[in-house]
């Protein structure tokens, strides 16, 4: 990983830290500079375990019919524009193999879904399973063309170097007007993909009215992802000494209501998971 520098070696006595700076592209000097920071690897840690609760007990039960599966492709496809965002906004590749693996977990619960939907039909593939398979590969193109297309947008830039003074600075951003016009797009559409997606699993409870097979835990570690992830996007903002309204607008706010905005929904689902959970079937089905 190529080391990088801030342009500013020190402000009010206190130097930029080198290890985040080459690792995370942040320039931060003071103690209250690592609350974003630290609120984001909050965050991304729980992210990396909130699936795991739900596909280990997909696995243990050998069924998903507790989730729907049109919440799980929005889900993924949620993660597949925020991936390739990261990649057109030439973001540190940690950041990247980040969203790559949200996309593998993703995957692989559809994946569980696919086969053991599949399994409990003796083998016959229901037209849901089809239209499921063909949403999720439809996502994964549509993700993976845009990436691809990005990295020939700008060929004079490598990286997060300035060819012209040969520094390679930790928080460079491109000026590359159509990198930037279609970054805010892809985040907008990210964005929305994560406010809608609970919608479909909501349906999909109040209309089953069983929870039976659906493990909460994943909906609580999503409601503490969310929370401190709008909290990041948040303090980020508020400590800025070069706060611009309109590229926050552009590139921040959608994951703002990508991640603040889903905690209503959030709380709906956990709310509905211990009302059915607690009551006997026979008083679920005269509701």
């Amino acid at each position: 990983m190529m080391q990088c520098v801030c342009k500013d070696a020190q402000r009010g006595g206190w130097y930029y830290n080198q290890f985040v700076g080459t690792v995370f592209s942040e320039c931060l000097y003071y103690p209250v500079d690592y609350i974003p920071l630290v609120c984001g690897l909050i965050s991304t840690v729980l992210w990396m375990f909130a699936l795991m609760p739900q596909i280990i007990t997909n696995y243990k039960n050998k069924q998903t019919e507790a989730l729907s599966p049109v919440f799980v492709v929005v889900w993924l496809a949620g993660d597949v524009f925020t991936l390739a965002g990261a990649v057109i906004s030439q973001q540190p590749m940690t950041m990247i193999l980040c969203g790559a693996y949200f996309c593998l977990n993703d995957v692989f619960m559809l994946s569980q879904s696919y086969i053991y939907r599949n399994n409990s039909s003796g083998g016959r593939r229901s037209s849901r399973s089809k239209s499921v398979a063909t949403l999720c590969a439809v996502a994964l193109m549509v993700g993976g063309t845009i990436a691809a297309t990005s990295t020939s947008m700008s060929p004079s830039v490598t990286g997060r170097t300035l060819l012209s003074e040969n520094t390679n600075y930790c928080d460079y951003e491109s000026d590359n007007e159509i990198r930037f016009i279609l970054g805010s797009v892809i985040s907008w559409i990210a964005g929305m993909l994560y406010f809608f997606s609970r919608i479909p699993q909501i349906r999909h409870m109040v209309s089953s009215r069983s929870v039976e097979g659906l493990d909460v835990r994943m909906f609580i570690l999503c409601v503490a992802a969310n929370t401190f992830g709008g909290a990041q996007f948040i303090a980020k903002a508020a400590l800025s000494n070069d706060f611009n309204v309109q590229k926050w607008c552009a590139n921040t706010l959608p994951f703002v209501i990508g991640s603040t905005g889903t905690l209503v929904f959030d709380f709906i689902i956990i709310t509905i998971y211990f009302r059915y959970g607690r009551l006997p079937t026979r008083d679920i089905e005269k509701q």
